[in-house]
């Protein structure tokens, strides 16, 4: 095999994997850049795209899960390109495509499951489900040609999921020869990695401390561990969760796949949704209104919000300011900022601070990384045992080799060809 890090060698973000076993080809991932995304082009691989006359040139396209700097390219892939992604990942991207300006489609779709095998060509692909902040996300053992190699996509140990990590240490695969580990970590304080355990009971602690005032909550409606943590908390502070209805949509689309609380007034009362201004016209603008209607009977508006804002925890976004204008009691509230502090030099993420400031809300900034630790990251290496690591969804690949002792570490460039 060889293999061709298109992008992400040297960033997070962006991630495209290449690998060629003698005449078959495939993809694991297509992911747009974090930073500056408009300004960078899709990698130059032939064969793949829309504008091209050439006869498909890739036999799969494995997406590892549903974050854009896996997936977000994925709009100049030509329509016979085949998909090999989780049933939920597809529905969170689909989702993701209909309620922002995300393009793209996946038409020829074939659905991944945990440890379950599948083949393309002389490939022999195993996902293995794993801990992440998105939903639904894997990691990759590809066989072919007597070699192994193990993608490790984006993981942690840390989640709701951890569990699926200490089953990989107990049942995974072993003695690889190439291991391509994100390192998403390196560079950054573990001090920054909570369980989610511990970030309910922080919320928990303002909801009970906070019993006359509303809390709003800005983080990722794909971030199904954080939603579940907030809705325990208004489960055991006596409140009610308050959501959008794209996130409403999101949770009845993946409710088959795992525990979490949907709009069902007999088994979560406390559900109740609201429609932002900006999101109910770009939905009717694309002819989708059932996507509104399918929760009328769930509605909550401004004045119920008003009057009850001392029992709500409310999700929010930049884009539900003009909505929030017209909430009165807002005043002297808790604000919880729980996404990625990246998004902070967002100009539309600054107006919802300001904005909350403006209402002397205090403001708590309450997270944990989507990613391994550097611990865990050495527990996967150890029990891979591979004869060479490549770097790959970091900043920092020159720390590999300082903290990978004994193993093989071997830094790419974009572009660069590695045979194994």
């Amino acid at each position: 095999m060889n293999i061709v890090i298109h992008r992400g060698s040297h960033e997070i973000g962006g991630s495209c994997l290449e690998i060629v076993n003698g005449n078959d080809r495939i993809l694991v991932d297509i992911g747009s850049p974090l930073i500056d995304p408009d300004t960078k082009k899709p990698p130059d691989i032939k064969g793949i795209y829309k504008d091209e006359i050439a006869p498909l040139g890739i036999d799969g396209m494995l997406i590892s899960h549903p974050h854009i700097d896996h997936y977000g390219y994925f709009e100049h892939l030509r329509d016979d390109m085949p998909y090999y992604v989780g049933a939920a990942a597809k529905k969170l991207i689909d989702l993701t495509v209909l309620f922002t300006s995300q393009k793209g489609h996946i038409g020829q779709f074939k659905p991944i499951e945990d440890r379950k095998a599948f083949k393309i060509k002389s490939f022999t692909i195993t996902p293995f489900l794993v801990d992440h902040s998105a939903f639904d996300a894997y990691a990759f053992l590809i066989e072919a040609g007597g070699k192994k190699l193990f993608y490790s996509g984006d993981f942690r140990a840390h989640g709701r999921k951890a569990k699926l990590f200490h089953k990989f240490i107990r049942n995974g695969p072993t003695d690889i020869d190439t291991l391509l580990i994100e390192g998403t970590m390196f560079g950054r304080s573990s001090e920054n990695v909570k369980k989610e355990s511990d970030i309910e009971k922080e919320i928990l602690d303002i909801a009970m401390s906070s019993n006359k005032n509303i809390i709003l909550a800005y983080l990722s409606s794909q971030n199904i561990d954080r939603l579940v943590t907030l809705f325990r908390v208004a489960r055991r502070s006596s409140r009610l969760f308050v959501i959008d209805f794209y996130t409403a949509n999101i949770l009845s689309e993946i409710k088959d796949h795992a525990r979490v609380p949907y709009t069902n007034k007999s088994i979560f009362p406390e559900v109740r949704v609201y429609f932002p201004h900006l999101l109910a016209n770009r939905i009717a603008e694309k002819n989708r209104k059932k996507l509104i209607y399918r929760y009328r009977y769930y509605k909550i508006n401004r004045n119920e919000i008003s009057k009850k804002k001392h029992k709500i925890i409310m999700l929010v976004r930049p884009s539900v300011i003009f909505d929030l204008r017209l909430i009165k009691g807002l005043d002297r509230g808790d604000f919880i900022y729980s996404i990625w502090q990246g998004y902070l030099n967002n100009t539309h993420t600054m107006e919802l601070i300001d904005f909350v400031k403006d209402k002397n809300m205090r403001v708590h900034n309450i997270h944990t990384s989507g990613h391994a630790d550097i611990d865990t990251l050495k527990k996967m290496v150890d029990k891979l045992n591979p004869k060479t690591v490549i770097p790959i969804h970091t900043n920092y690949p020159e720390q590999y080799e300082n903290q990978f002792t004994g193993f093989s570490v071997c830094m790419l460039k974009d572009k660069e060809e590695f045979y194994f």
